[in-house]
């Protein structure tokens, strides 16, 4: 299990990759951030930003990562994971029912 993490430029473009997350049953559960700073090196300068963090199996990251680069490509998101070293075992199970099997 991984919490993802999705910066996008808007939230139009934020609500767009959650919508095809839950579509696509790539992700279980959602927050969203609204208006976090984002600054890169390579920007050099502050951006306001949308976070986006959901639980999926860890196996469904890189296909996400390759999925929202290539469809979201215009927003310039940046994803990445952190390990969730244990569940309330509920939501596991909900986890494992309700996104898609790897």
């Amino acid at each position: 299990m991984v919490a993802i993490h999705i910066l996008s430029n808007s939230e139009n473009s934020a609500n767009k990759i959650i919508d095809f997350l839950f579509e696509n049953e790539l992700i279980f559960e959602v927050v969203t951030m609204k208006e976090v700073t984002r600054r890169s090196k390579r920007a050099g300068t502050n951006h306001s930003a949308f976070l986006t963090i959901g639980i999926t199996k860890a196996l469904l990251f890189k296909q996400i990562a390759e999925e929202i680069n290539a469809r979201f490509i215009q927003d310039d998101p940046t994803v990445f994971s952190l390990p969730i070293v244990d569940m309330d075992p509920e939501k596991q199970k909900e986890l494992i029912n309700l996104t898609r099997s790897v």
